[in-house]
């Protein structure tokens, strides 16, 4: 479940900044948007994303998208 969840996410953030620019996300609005139930679960998705190399952690609620949705497979 988190792999589909997390490709949401991905989607959600490159519809908030294009690839390779800083984004600005706030948990409970992301959470709100995309339906996720708890924290657990969107911190799963973040995760998955940030293993994968699909974003990049700047700071505390900001992330670079580095590789689109369509490179998710």
């Amino acid at each position: 479940m988190a792999p589909r969840r997390a490709e949401e996410l991905l989607s959600y953030l490159t519809g908030l900044a294009p690839v390779g620019e800083p984004v600005v996300i706030r948990r409970d609005v992301a959470m709100a948007d995309l339906r996720i139930g708890n924290a657990n679960t969107y911190y799963q998705c973040l995760r998955h994303l940030v293993d994968g190399r699909f974003v990049r952690r700047v700071n505390t609620g900001v992330v670079v998208v580095l590789r689109r949705p369509e490179e998710f497979a």
